[in-house]
């Protein structure tokens, strides 16, 4: 690859961009400890940790996971167009990889995590214990 401080070739970027659409890609990455927004430095790594460590999200949290979630895939985006598309040295190139991968665990993270509506919940488990009754009372009668 040669000297670092050199603009990265195409063949170069499109191994990049394939490393990052890799599905495998974000195992053993870390969710970056902050990341700039807009020129504001984020507590990525520990809004991340603080909302998993929840199990659930809770109701008065979810439309700012929501927010995050949004914002994180927009500056995911940006970078990755940026990697398409800008003159890049090796190691400006390397560290915006990095930044995808690691926006990506996080987004990752904070999608797999479930939204708890108790009164759904609550109401799903009256149909269903109304629903065994009935099957019991059917049985019953057959």
């Amino acid at each position: 690859m040669g000297d670092s401080a050199e603009e990265i070739n195409d063949d170069r970027r499109q191994e990049l961009l394939g490393r990052i659409s890799r599905q495998t890609a974000t195992i053993g990455q870390r969710i970056p400890e902050t990341i700039n927004i807009d020129g504001d430095p984020f507590d990525l790594r520990d809004f991340v940790l603080e909302t998993k460590s929840q199990g659930s999200i809770p109701p008065e949290r979810r439309e700012s996971v929501r927010t995050v979630r949004k914002t994180l895939t927009k500056e995911r985006e940006a970078r990755r167009e940026r990697l398409e598309t800008e003159s890049l040295t090796e190691q400006e190139a390397t560290n915006l990889v990095q930044d995808i991968l690691g926006l990506d665990r996080a987004i990752t993270a904070l999608g797999n995590l479930a939204e708890t509506d108790l009164a759904a919940r609550s109401h799903e488990e009256y149909v269903d214990g109304t629903r065994r009754w009935v099957d019991f009372v059917d049985q019953l009668t057959d």
